[in-house]
């Protein structure tokens, strides 16, 4: 293989119940208008099957150190077996420490509980996206329900799991950061963080609730910054840190499909995407990780990074 994969990222849920927007889901406009991503396939789930025939029974998944769900078109609780998926990585490799994104609403009580258990020490921390308190946090993560994240944080943090609560600020609730940190240490989170808001500016929010929060199934007059394909290459102006290589880190989406970074899977404009997927080559429902992480495409990118053109996305998250 070209690495070893030692950091592997999941995506095992396109399904979600907010409208964050921010969001790889969707697409929007200044004037608040919003529409699905067409570039994304919702509504998958991979299974604890799937994932142990194709990572956690390889022979190089037991010295892995890091595994991880991330939600770039879902959110993790929105799969049913996702405390499965997390015990039969552990029953396969029981050093590895564990992350898990969530906005905290969906999953049953049991489901956290089950969590708990496999979160209970440092090598695991469940992060709560909760953006401000219960007056403010639905104004970004429109449509989730403030009882149900605290009902569902309480049941994990009582049942032993390691919490940790992240906050994006906004004009709306930034004047909260220092309340919110106080509610998570009486509630029993071991970590809080702010971390960066990255919407080009606030009055888009204010412009998806005046439009009443509407998400069209589509939209024909998409501006050419996103239905542009344009060359996935630009000429170098900074150094950079990749992270796939300096982490030795892998990314697989609901779709089945292997990824350098999570980032390949999370661009508006599909040019990058359409680079990496000129074929099949990445499906892993056809090949294996051990064959895909020698394929010509994945060396072509890491080549590209001491040379004069580069992967846009590359260059963009892993400047120095």
């Amino acid at each position: 293989m070209t690495y070893i994969p030692e950091r592997i990222e999941v995506e095992i849920s396109s399904y979600c119940n907010a409208k964050c927007l921010g969001c790889n889901r969707i697409n929007f406009k200044e004037d608040g208008t919003v529409w699905k991503n067409p570039n994304i396939t919702y509504n998958l789930n991979l299974s604890v099957d799937f994932l142990e025939d194709k990572i956690f029974s390889t022979t190089w998944f037991k010295d892995a150190s890091y595994f991880i769900t991330v939600g770039n078109n879902g959110d993790a609780l929105a799969n049913p077996e996702v405390a499965d998926i997390f015990e039969k990585a552990r029953e396969y490799n029981p050093h590895i420490s564990f992350g898990l994104h969530t906005n905290g609403s969906l999953g049953k009580k049991e489901t956290f509980e089950h969590l708990a258990k496999l979160f209970s020490s440092q090598n695991g921390l469940l992060e709560f996206a909760i953006d401000g308190l219960e007056d403010t946090n639905h104004y970004y993560r429109v449509g989730v329900e403030w009882n149900k994240i605290m009902e569902n944080a309480q049941t994990f943090i009582n049942a032993g799991g390691n919490a940790g609560w992240k906050f994006i600020p906004f004009k709306h609730n930034k004047h909260q950061i220092a309340a919110a940190k106080q509610l998570s240490k009486q509630l029993g989170f071991n970590k809080f963080k702010v971390v960066n808001n990255l919407l080009p500016n606030d009055t888009l929010l204010d412009n998806f609730h005046a439009k009443g929060t509407q998400i069209l199934d589509r939209y024909n007059d998409i501006p050419k910054s996103i239905t542009n394909n344009e060359s996935p290459w630009v000429t170098r102006n900074c150094n950079i840190k990749p992270q796939c290589t300096h982490n030795n880190m892998i990314y697989i989406s609901s779709t089945k499909k292997l990824y350098p970074c999570c980032w390949f899977d999370a661009e508006w404009n599909p040019s990058v995407k359409n680079w990496w997927e000129d074929t099949n080559w990445n499906d892993l429902s056809v090949y294996t990780v051990e064959s895909i992480m020698q394929n010509n495409k994945l060396k072509e990118l890491i080549n590209s990074f001491n040379k004069e053109k580069i992967i846009k996305t590359c260059q963009n998250l892993c400047s120095l």
